[in-house]
Formats: structure tokens, sequence, C-alpha cells
């Protein structure tokens, strides 16, 4: 008879991979939190609907250059990559959550809000 035992999972949170994640705020309407030292951080991003719109039609260039005058990374972008928001709503805000990874790729996910 076959041996279906499987090994037990890591305990991923009792490794202590990584600091315990802290929100600072940046300045009005941005967050951040940073994983550490060749880990990711993420970012957060209010802007108003029109603000997204003119963001979303604009070339990958110009994204990585809007993000990266901000100066609100360790390191300036390299690539972008934005997800198509599921929901449209006109005249509200759109909350950006940007995932920042070590090689410099930012993958946007805009989430209308209001």
């Amino acid at each position: 008879m076959k041996n279906t035992k499987k090994p037990p999972r890591p305990d991923c949170e009792a490794m202590h991979l990584f600091a315990t994640p802290r929100w600072r705020k940046l300045r009005k309407g941005a967050w951040k939190t940073d994983f550490g030292a060749g880990l990711p951080e993420v970012v957060i991003l209010t802007i108003s609907n029109e603000e997204f719109e003119e963001f979303r039609v604009c070339s990958d260039r110009e994204k990585k250059s809007k993000l990266n005058k901000r100066r609100i990374m360790k390191r300036n972008l390299i690539d972008v990559v934005l997800q198509k928001p599921k929901r449209r709503k006109r005249g509200t805000c759109v909350l950006l959550l940007i995932y920042h990874t070590p090689e410099s790729t930012g993958y946007i996910v805009p989430f209308p809000l209001g």
C-alpha cells in the first residue's frame, strides 16, 4: 500500500520572513508599506476620476514618469502593468493599489470609490 501521508506545510508566519508591515501616510491621499530590502512594497494612492482617465490612456512610459515624479517608491519603476478596472463610475475618486516588485515593476490595480 502506498504511503499517501503529505509532508507538513511550513508555518510561513512563524518563520518571520519579513518584518511586520506598517503603513505610513506619505501625504494627502498616499500611503505606503515596505516589506524590507529586496522585498516588495505596496503603495496606495487616491486620485480623482479625471486624473485616472488621463493616467489610463497615457503610454506606459508616461505612466512610469508620472509615478516616479511623485517620489513615493524606494526605486524608480522600470515597467508598469495596469489592470483594467472591473467597474466604472463617473465623478468619483479612484484608489490605485500599486504592488512594486524588487525588479521595479509596478502592478497597478484601480478601484473606483464613491
